[in-house]
């Protein structure tokens, strides 16, 4: 597909990516020390295999020993694979900036407003950032919907903050999802279980989609072989990528069976003492059955997938942009500006309602120390904050009831 862009879009885009390279040299938060220590592992020492533990050191009882910062892989492999394979080009610049980078204040960033290699260890994720920007005009055939799905996402502020600011790699999952989404609006569905098998792969919750997928296949054909064919070549790619993985014992503790991914489990019905069914477990069964008896829009059903996994969980403010691929899409089709813009300010109400290290205090080179926006959001405005993730479980129901999708 070629586009002649207009001037507007060139600006929104160029914008962008300065705003990208900008913000990337100048915030750092400590999450990023796990992207820090995957150039040290894979990119410097060559650790492809066993980079899991390369961070523990063994006890004398044989016990795992974490380091005295911490900070280990929690993600799946291609969360730290992905990047490590980009930052082999810049090893050398990279060899040694371990320590320096990898505590609550580093001591590299002293002094400095802006630290270069910095733009390296953010570099995979503003790729990806930028995949995602070449793929979303893709779902149109009108110039104007590819041309405003270019200028929201340029100025994305959710994408800019999540691939440039915080350095979190939700940005290449979210460019998966968006591939798998393609694939699936093409009728192309093994590729799109392959896509989101991927993204699952960054982070599991891109498995949710894969019963999704193969459902509205059935709903079309009534061929149970086809489901069980659909997912089980999601399932096997995702088996054979952490297959390598399995012998470690830091890996099946520390990522595999990690307490971390239970979270979308902890809200539900109570109904006796010590048993609770799960709200995500209620209402992703609701969306399959819906989706089954077709009636609900596929794409709709795919995103409120995600959405069931966040309405329920005090969500990190950085996983909701898995879901700005399926509002901007939303945004270009019907023309509705403000469920999305209330969706973004519902997303600043919750960052603020965390610690300042991921809003003002990312600003290494600055002293910015106004009145505790984050605390005093958290403090005074309770039900604001509520209200804000009572829109996202709003935003599932909406979801949930559209039919069809609009033309796109």
């Amino acid at each position: 597909m070629k586009l002649k862009l207009p001037r507007l879009v060139i600006f929104s885009i160029v914008i962008g990516i300065l705003l990208r390279l900008i913000f990337a040299l100048t915030t750092y938060h400590g999450d990023l020390a796990a992207l820090v220590l995957a150039g040290d592992s894979l990119a410097v020492k060559h650790q492809f295999i066993n980079f899991y533990e390369s961070v523990f050191t063994i006890g004398t009882q044989g016990e795992l020993k974490l380091p005295d910062h911490q900070m280990t892989f929690i993600y799946q492999p291609l969360a730290y694979f992905i990047p490590g394979l980009i930052y082999l080009p810049f090893a050398g610049v990279l060899k040694g900036l371990v320590d320096g980078l990898l505590h609550t204040n580093p001591y590299l960033l002293a002094g400095k407003s802006l630290f270069f290699p910095l733009l390296i260890y953010k570099l995979p994720l503003i790729l990806a950032d930028l995949g995602t920007l070449f793929l979303l005009p893709k779902f149109f055939t009108k110039k104007k919907d590819q041309h405003l799905s270019l200028i929201l996402w340029s100025l994305n502020p959710l994408a800019i903050y999540v691939s440039s600011m915080v350095g979190q790699v939700d940005a290449i999952l979210t460019s998966f999802l968006v591939a798998g989404l393609l694939a699936f609006k093409k009728d192309r569905l093994y590729l799109s279980i392959f896509f989101f098998t991927l993204s699952a792969l960054v982070k599991p919750i891109g498995l949710v989609l894969l019963p999704a997928v193969a459902l509205y296949h059935y709903s079309l054909h009534r061929r149970l072989l086809d489901v069980v064919k659909l997912v089980s070549s999601g399932l096997l790619t995702y088996l054979l990528v952490i297959a390598p993985f399995l012998p470690s014992q830091v890996y099946r503790q520390y990522t595999l069976f990690a307490e971390h991914i239970n979270k979308t489990l902890f809200a539900g019905i109570a109904i006796s003492p010590g048993t609770l069914i799960p709200w995500f477990f209620v209402t992703y069964a609701a969306i399959l059955v819906l989706l089954l008896h077709r009636r609900i829009s596929p794409f709709y059903a795919l995103g409120a997938a995600l959405l069931a996994s966040l309405s329920f969980t005090h969500f990190h403010p950085q996983w909701l942009v898995w879901l700005t691929p399926w509002l901007v899409i939303y945004l270009v089709t019907t023309k509705d500006w403000l469920t999305p813009m209330v969706t973004l300010f519902s997303w600043l109400v919750i960052l603020f309602s965390f610690e300042p290290s991921l809003t003002y205090h990312l600003f290494f080179g600055l002293n910015l120390n106004p009145i505790a926006l984050s605390s005093s959001l958290a403090s005074f405005t309770p039900h604001l904050i509520s209200l804000s993730r009572a829109w996202i479980a709003a935003l599932l129901l909406h979801f949930t009831l559209q039919k069809q999708a609009h033309e796109t």
